[in-house]
């Protein structure tokens, strides 16, 4: 028995259509693929910091974490475990400390804001927590606090994004991500007994 020849792939306009859709699509294609790709490492990443610092919060909070050797081991934990998910990355970290969780938010002492105008006026009381016997509108600290006041700890990471997709849809080229932390600090020394004080004093 001859064995027939296969038949030859089709030639003429058709083959020349299929080549032309496919550049078409192509393209489109590669584009939403490798825009999933960065989306999903952004998470990936976000989810790195996130674990990074909670543990290093964590730490801070315990009475150990009150040595100035252990804090800044921390601050280098976050780096090095960080720079060993990308090489290319930018971090900036910072703490703010402060005696009560409403002054993070208020930014000054609690007050009695009778006329609710955020100033301490006369007939108004406020609670002297740092004991200096005047009203700060700022009394958060840019520190790492001490025995008992809460700590918000932030950590900014910048970097390159994976490919260079973002401009397409309207993104920076710079991936930016962040993470906070606020937990108070293990009350393990004394703590300073906070007063309330008139505004403007009789």
């Amino acid at each position: 028995m001859i064995a027939r020849p296969s038949p030859l792939p089709k030639q003429g306009p058709q083959a020349g259509a299929t080549l032309v859709e496919f550049a078409l699509v192509l393209p489109v294609f590669l584009a939403l693929l490798m825009g999933a790709m960065d989306l999903g490492y952004e998470r990936y990443m976000a989810g790195v910091l996130d674990g990074t610092l909670n543990r290093a919060a964590r730490s801070i909070t315990l009475e150990a974490g009150n040595e100035a050797a252990t804090r800044r081991a921390l601050d280098t934990e976050i780096r090095n475990t960080m720079r060993l998910t990308r090489a290319n990355i930018t971090l900036t970290i910072t703490r703010e400390s402060a005696k009560r969780y409403r002054q993070i938010v208020s930014r000054g002492e609690p007050l009695n804001d009778v006329n609710h105008n955020n100033r301490c006026d006369r007939g108004e009381t406020f609670e002297d927590v740092n004991g200096n016997g005047r009203f700060d509108a700022n009394s958060v600290r840019s520190d790492w606090g001490g025995a008992g006041d809460v700590l918000v700890y932030q950590v900014t990471a910048q970097m390159p994004r994976l490919f260079p997709v973002a401009a397409f849809v309207g993104l920076p080229d710079t991936m930016t991500l962040s993470a906070t932390k606020m937990l108070r600090i293990q009350p393990f020394g004394p703590q300073m007994r906070t007063s309330v004080r008139s505004c403007v004093p009789a």
